[in-house]
């Protein structure tokens, strides 16, 4: 089991660098989504896989040779009445250090949810749009929409339509996936990045939506006027992502990859 995990988490950095020094900044933003999204499954499954033509057969041949038995000391029988050393070895409980793990990073996903169905309270009957009181927050929860009061109407409008590209792409599915993967991998920093990264990814793909038919300037100009202080959670996607914003703007003004850049993807 040791040997595998290592594999895994081996594979996955290789997967994650590929994704870094190729990929990231592509305008193939599905492709990207694909990508973060299965390999990290391959990854799992690699370990399992034998290909015949990457394997060396060693030839291993067993000698056996029987020597003259040879005696040294005294040739007579010693008896003794005294027990025989007992030799304690220490052995490190990995499997319950795993489910350890496994328990506390479940009670804090647990608690995660807990604190985000309060938001639920504010929720109308019939309404997938869901208004926080005293708030400038948005974000996305599968197909509900959580939008602050204080946000004005204009921003609003534009607020909105981002976050229904959310809903309607299902990307909270994706990072439910990844909030499983960090509870059965809790230990693996990768899975980590590996969320973090499809997060960026998918407000890559909102924005570029969302600005389909309307003025980037106007779209940049909400992102940075716009007061915002939400409370970050790792399964929703958030509008105001302070850390986000700069490479949002700079990925809706790069000019869409070209064609030839797919061939990366055959990596």
């Amino acid at each position: 089991m040791g040997s595998y995990i290592i594999q895994v988490i081996c594979f996955q950095a290789l997967f994650l660098a590929v994704y870094y020094l190729l990929l990231r900044k592509e305008t193939f933003f599905s492709y990207n989504r694909i990508y973060l999204l299965v390999t990290p499954v391959i990854a799992l499954a690699l370990p399992f896989i034998k290909i015949a033509m990457l394997q060396t057969v060693v030839p291993v041949e067993t000698f056996a040779s029987v020597l003259p038995e040879v005696v040294i000391g005294d040739t007579a029988v010693i008896t003794s009445t005294d027990p025989a050393p007992v030799t304690e070895s220490f052995t490190i409980p990995w499997l319950q250090i795993y489910m350890a793990g496994v328990v506390i990073s479940l009670v804090v996903l647990i608690i995660k949810i807990k604190k985000f169905t309060s938001y639920f309270s504010y929720k109308q009957k019939g309404s997938s749009i869901i208004e926080i009181p005293s708030s400038t927050e948005a974000f996305t929860f599968f197909n509900y929409i959580f939008i602050g009061a204080d946000i004005d109407t204009l921003s609003r409008k534009q607020i909105l339509t981002h976050e229904q590209i959310h809903a309607k792409q299902g990307h909270t599915w994706d990072l439910i996936f990844f909030e499983i993967l960090k509870v059965v991998l809790w230990f693996n920093p990768i899975t980590y990045l590996y969320q973090k990264n499809i997060s960026i990814v998918h407000e890559y793909l909102a924005d570029q939506k969302a600005t389909e038919g309307i003025s980037k300037y106007t779209y940049y100009e909400e992102l940075l006027n716009t007061a915002f202080g939400t409370s970050k959670l790792s399964f929703t996607n958030t509008f105001f992502n302070q850390s986000l914003i700069k490479k949002r703007i700079v990925m809706l003004q790069k000019s869409k990859s070209q064609k030839s850049a797919l061939a990366k993807y055959l990596l």
